[in-house]
């Protein structure tokens, strides 16, 4: 029930062109139309994605645990009964609400970025229609992600869409195009696409969907009320966490120029970057918390939590290190009107170093079947963002959305940490807390003495680095390889 090499293998190819395709896109948008131009398409997509999460209802994590509890033994829905009930609704009425939103187009669109220097109506309309082909693959695959199958997530969601937005906007690049609704097509043209090899993936046959249709007979209205009283309190977090990480975005849409919003929305990107590597590890482990969960095997999913955060914060702790010291090098990858941005970048490096720590407390709570706790923890977490966010947004400009989500991340990690605890569980590794210190060492401080000696004494500063480049092979790295081994073990001590 663990996950295997090759799960891991296919997870961090995914993690790696997803990272690469989403920064990607994001830097060639950025040099191509400046910091208003990456404000309409960042503002767009991120109304998007918050639509998207809103209308899955939960049923992506709903269905993952569902898949678990089949492959253990412990669910007695079947597949064909399971997803008539759960993605067939769900797809439906986003289909109504996608066409209300493509209707009203032009005044939303003039409301989410007052100030765009195009019109927004052609990308809303997109988007609108788009938006049951967007929840549907994302349902499907998180199913079979449930009964065991990595493979077609990864493949559509991980390689095929970031890789082609990539693709796309370098064509555009390549062609001299500079309009930013060029490369709001090249970012929706994939959702259409993902759906359709959504279709054909669920329709092969798989024998784990077919032992899970075999399952035994039950009464269809109780294990139907028992999957939405899961999936309305995971439904109800769901929301509340993607309007608590597009608050920033959406705030200053509305009431600041296109071009802060534009390099605030850029920096978040970057630091959206960096967070791939928990996602990655999320996919991996989540399937494994909700069988191991349902046997009761505490000792086992507390192995896989404290193996998987070493592993996050070991590969994502480098990249917000980098992000919190040299703000400005990285900004300055994007191009003229983007340093303006640096303070933003800091704050919100922080919040990525807390995330890195905390690990997937998430998913342990979720897949313990705590999912009305989770949505108290993201509540609590929203209410300070907003509060933190419009308090100081007249003072402090986008750096003010940056502390609220940051601020917000502190809160929730705090609530889910008590959760697990209560569960049994030590929310805070020894061995990620060791990993961390490692990596501030050997990164942290030659970035500071890059920073800090550079213009002085560069040999120093050299030196610093060299030291921190041998610290890492010789001493973060074997112990990186140690996570991941206890991580992928398979089925060893099954």
């Amino acid at each position: 029930m663990r996950p295997t090499r090759r799960d891991s293998a296919l997870v961090a190819a995914g993690a790696v062109v997803s990272g690469v395709g989403g920064f990607g896109f994001t830097w060639l948008l950025a040099r191509a139309t400046g910091p208003s131009g990456a404000g309409v398409v960042l503002t767009v997509t991120t109304w998007f994605t918050l639509l998207l999460t809103l209308g899955k209802f939960g049923m992506d994590t709903t269905l993952v645990r569902e898949g678990g509890r089949i492959r253990a033994g412990g669910s007695g829905a079947g597949t064909h009964q399971l997803l008539r009930w759960t993605l067939w609704p769900v797809v439906a009425v986003v289909a109504v609400a996608g066409l209300v939103v493509a209707v009203a187009a032009q005044p939303i669109g003039q409301w989410i970025l007052a100030d765009s220097p195009v019109s927004l109506t052609p990308l809303v309309i997109a988007g609108g229609l788009l938006l049951p082909f967007a929840v549907y693959t994302v349902v499907q695959l998180a199913y079979l992600r449930g009964l065991g199958s990595m493979a077609a997530y990864v493949s559509i969601e991980q390689l095929l869409k970031p890789g082609a937005r990539l693709l796309g906007a370098a064509a555009l690049m390549v062609a001299g195009v500079t309009g930013a609704l060029a490369f709001g097509w090249v970012w929706f043209l994939p959702v259409l696409v993902g759906a359709v090899l959504s279709v054909v993936v669920a329709a092969r046959p798989r024998p784990d969907t077919e032992v899970a249709t075999a399952a035994p007979a039950v009464d269809d209205g109780v294990e139907r009320a028992r999957v939405w009283r899961y999936a309305g309190p995971r439904a109800a977090s769901q929301a509340v966490d993607i309007v608590n990480t597009s608050f920033g975005t959406v705030v200053l849409g509305i009431m600041a120029s296109a071009a802060d919003t534009g390099a605030f929305a850029t920096a978040l990107r970057v630091v959206f970057a960096g967070q791939l590597v928990f996602q990655s590890v999320r996919l991996l482990v989540a399937p494994s918390f909700a069988a191991l969960l349902a046997k009761d095997r505490i000792d086992d999913a507390q192995e896989v939590f404290a193996a998987g955060t070493a592993l996050i914060v070991a590969l994502a702790w480098p990249a917000f290190l980098l992000c919190l010291i040299l703000p400005e090098l990285v900004l300055g990858l994007f191009g003229s009107g983007f340093e303006s941005a640096a303070g933003v970048l800091q704050v919100l490096s922080v919040s990525g170093l807390l995330l890195a720590v905390v690990g997937n407390q998430g998913s342990v709570v979720l897949m313990s079947g705590r999912s009305g706790a989770a949505l108290v923890a993201i509540t609590a977490g929203l209410v300070v963002n907003v509060v933190v966010t419009l308090l100081l947004l007249q003072v402090w400009g986008p750096v003010a959305a940056a502390a609220g989500w940051t601020a917000a991340v502190l809160v929730e990690g705090l609530w889910l940490a008590r959760t697990m605890a209560g569960e049994g569980f030590r929310p805070l590794p020894v061995d990620a807390l060791s990993m961390a210190a490692k990596i501030a060492l050997t990164v942290g401080l030659p970035l500071v003495a890059v920073r800090v000696l550079w213009p002085v004494a560069p040999w120093a500063a050299v030196l610093m680095v060299i030291g921190g480049v041998v610290g890492l092979v010789l001493w973060v790295l074997p112990n990186a390889r140690v996570q991941f081994h206890l991580l992928t073990m398979g089925e060893a001590r099954e």
